[in-house]
């Protein structure tokens, strides 16, 4: 069986059956039982991964071997997630943070893609009065530099460079315009390309090191995520990466039973049999409120894809479109079309225990979404499949597991679809033409 045979429309009933299961780790709990995947649609998507050696594919890229066949690369971020790995950087010792962070009024971390939405998320969901302390600058417009730093005293400043290449256009006019390179001394580059930053001015000793087969949207790990380890301590930044490791290993060891291949099989049959080609994701938790423009980058960049490895055209749908929301606000904005409306979401709901508001509007949408309210036609609503992931609590451990459940149904999705998920040729046509047109 093939995947176009798998794919056909109207060949599986989804209407019968709850998909009853749940599955936990110490720190997440995902709750499939209000999802209608029939039975015969998951022994189909098994057999042929079986088939196909999915899984054995996905080892590969675990282990590190080359399995970015366009770049002629292997992937990498894996590496900071195995027992194995020793971490180089001690991030919190290292200098200019030896001084102390008291010592700087502000941090101004200048990046964008992979390198702000992955800090970003990590400094909002566990960084004390993370907005209060670090200032994120993500692109070039001067309108935004004047809102962000008005009143701000660079001289008080940490600066942070965050580009792999140390050349990302956006990122380094940005840093120029605001500081006119005269505070390298106290400038951090996070970057693959160390020579490019000494040569640009910043001091050796204040450059960190990114793997260079560690694409953007999978950096999180290493040291584009070093707020953490400074602001939070390298206690943080361990459990962090433990919380990852976690999942990792269920996916080596229960495979197909694992959580994120659950995941990465609820999103093919919405997006492939159903035809519902977008994933909403909702966030009851103030601070995972943006979790879902990381997810976004994370399964677009990654899967947005038309050719398989070998180059062919595929003849069936790729990525999802991603979108979503802080759910309490959402449910004034898009929720009337998620109750009443013509189109079915493939819906993940993220909450986490203890949070006495957010949990109970967390709860007033699942039972919405699970119940028919059948009074008058104008007042109807239509029982939802949708999947709820519970964290424990908000701690490094429970959103490494978050983030790494994401990276690895992705992985998973890519793998089935035959599509290379680590490279990104779109993106770099961007880049290019923006130089171009620079040039001019």
């Amino acid at each position: 069986m093939n995947l176009k045979d798998i794919f056909t429309p109207n060949k599986y009933d989804s209407s019968a059956n709850l998909w009853c299961e749940k599955l936990q780790t110490e720190y997440i709990t995902v709750d499939f039982q209000h999802q209608r995947l029939p039975e015969d649609f998951i022994n189909d998507i098994q057999n042929y991964c079986q088939n196909k050696g999915t899984l054995k594919k996905y080892k590969d890229v675990y282990d590190g071997k080359i399995t970015n066949l366009s770049e002629n690369k292997s992937v990498s971020h894996f590496n900071y997630r195995k027992k194995n790995f020793s971490n180089p950087i001690k991030l919190a010792d290292t200098s200019p943070f030896k001084k102390g962070l008291a010592d700087f009024e502000k941090v101004i971390f200048f990046g964008i893609g992979g390198s702000y939405l992955g800090p970003s998320l990590i400094g909002e969901s566990l960084i004390n009065n993370y907005s209060k302390k670090v200032i994120h600058i993500t692109g070039s417009d001067k309108q935004e530099f004047e809102e962000k730093l008005t009143g701000v005293d660079l001289k008080n400043c940490l600066l942070i460079i965050a580009s792999k290449s140390f050349s990302t256009l956006e990122t380094l006019s940005a840093y120029e315009y605001v500081t006119g390179r005269k505070f390298l001394d106290s400038t951090i580059a996070i970057t693959s390309h160390e020579k490019k930053a000494i040569d640009y001015g910043v001091p050796e000793g204040n450059i960190f090191h990114i793997d260079k087969d560690t694409g953007g949207r999978f950096s999180i790990w290493g040291t584009i995520s070093l707020m953490l380890s400074v602001l939070e301590g390298d206690r943080a930044y361990k459990q962090f990466i433990e919380g990852g490791a976690l999942i990792d290993n269920q996916m080596l060891s229960k495979s197909m039973s694992s959580i994120p291949f659950k995941m990465a099989l609820q999103d093919i049959f919405y997006n492939n049999v159903l035809n519902n080609e977008t994933e909403l994701v909702l966030n009851y938790d103030w601070k995972l409120r943006n979790f879902y423009k990381y997810a976004q980058q994370l399964e677009m960049e990654s899967n947005g894809k038309s050719v398989s490895q070998s180059g062919e055209m595929l003849d069936y749908q790729t990525s999802q479109i991603v979108w979503g929301g802080f759910g309490p606000e959402a449910q004034h904005s898009f929720f009337q079309s998620l109750y009443q409306g013509t189109k079915i979401f493939n819906t993940n709901i993220i909450c986490t225990q203890g949070k006495e508001l957010n949990h109970t509007q967390f709860k007033a949408l699942v039972e919405s979404l699970k119940n028919n309210e059948k009074s008058k036609p104008h007042m109807n609503t239509f029982s939802r499949g949708f999947t709820t992931l519970e964290l424990k609590d908000l701690s490094p451990y429970s959103i490494g597991s978050l983030i790494a459940i994401w990276e690895n149904k992705t992985i998973i999705k890519g793998l089935i679809w035959d599509i290379n998920s680590f490279d990104q040729w779109g993106v770099e046509l961007g880049k290019r033409n923006t130089q171009k047109f620079l040039g001019e």
